[in-house]
């Protein structure tokens, strides 16, 4: 962590039951591939003392911005919301990680992602060519729609992107993502998948 760069908070966003938290660099930044992670430590008081790894859920861009989502699931992540405000300095170190996007894949491709952990596959279908041939089946599920993170950002995505497919299933009322509604919604056509999951 001696070598983390600063950064600045530009825009602090509620996203389903999640925060997202866009930074700037303050220098030079660094850049990152998608799917990556990185430590992070806020200035904000109660906070400056523990350093935290979160995902990157943004692709990587000119600005070398980084965006981080975020859930309240426990004490450190439960002060966030009231703690953290645009302006505020962060120290972040990275990126790390090799859960990456296979930009030279020709196969066809099964994401599967629960709550928060949509955050890799959102810098994933950020990164995706918008004219990809190969099918990308996103298999996303969280309670409701009001609880899932970029999910309108994803849908947002899907309608840009011809070879994106989203799969949104609400488990309060649709239940559990199963084995054979991904077989149904791939045609049953797995023996060449490419299956990534995050939960």
């Amino acid at each position: 962590f001696r070598r983390a760069r600063a950064y600045t908070i530009s825009r602090l966003q509620r996203t389903g039951e999640a925060l997202a938290i866009t930074l700037t660099p303050s220098g030079r930044g660094f850049r990152h591939h998608p799917g990556q992670f990185a430590f992070v430590q806020f200035s904000a008081p109660g906070l400056a003392d523990e350093v935290h790894p979160f995902t990157i859920s943004q692709a990587p861009n000119d600005a070398r911005a980084l965006r981080f989502t975020v859930r309240d699931l426990g004490d450190f992540t439960g002060q966030l919301d009231a703690a953290l405000s645009t302006g505020a300095t962060v120290r972040v170190a990275g990126p790390f990680g090799h859960f990456r996007l296979l930009t030279r894949n020709r196969a066809p491709q099964v994401w599967s992602a629960s709550g928060v952990g949509i955050t890799p596959f959102v810098a994933w279908a950020q990164a995706l060519p918008d004219d990809g041939a190969e099918p990308v089946h996103l298999f996303y599920s969280a309670r409701t729609r009001a609880t899932a993170p970029h999910l309108d950002e994803l849908e947002a995505l899907a309608a840009q992107k011809a070879n994106l497919q989203i799969h949104f299933i609400a488990t309060q009322q649709d239940g559990r993502l199963t084995a054979q509604r991904i077989l149904n919604d791939v045609d049953g056509a797995l023996a060449d998948v490419h299956v990534s999951f995050c939960g």
